[in-house]
């Protein structure tokens, strides 16, 4: 995992945060895991992190319902999908893009 941090405010498709997320973990025995220490969502049998939107220790959900999160959103905020774009409240390591 490369040591880099992103930008306070960064906004990203829950997609693409997993994809660079050095948390995110996803495997056959846990598919959407977080390894995050702060994340609380927890699977009740492994007691493993969970990757959700709503719950994201490095970035908060933007809803449709919340005028504020729609200008974060832009003017085409209609268009995307709701609480699946997220804006980065905490930095967080990247993992290195594969070459």
């Amino acid at each position: 995992m490369e040591d880099k941090t992103k930008e306070i405010g960064e906004v990203m498709h829950i997609d693409v945060l997993c994809n660079r997320c050095g948390y995110f973990n996803d495997s056959l025995e846990r598919p959407y895991g977080c390894d995050h220490p702060d994340q609380e969502e927890t699977d009740d049998e492994t007691k493993k992190g969970k990757c959700y939107t709503f719950c994201c220790p490095i970035a908060h959900a933007l809803s449709h319902d919340n005028k504020d999160d729609r200008k974060i959103l832009g003017k085409d905020w209609k268009s995307l999908s709701d609480e699946q774009w997220l804006q980065v409240h905490s930095k967080f390591k990247e993992v290195k893009p594969n070459k």
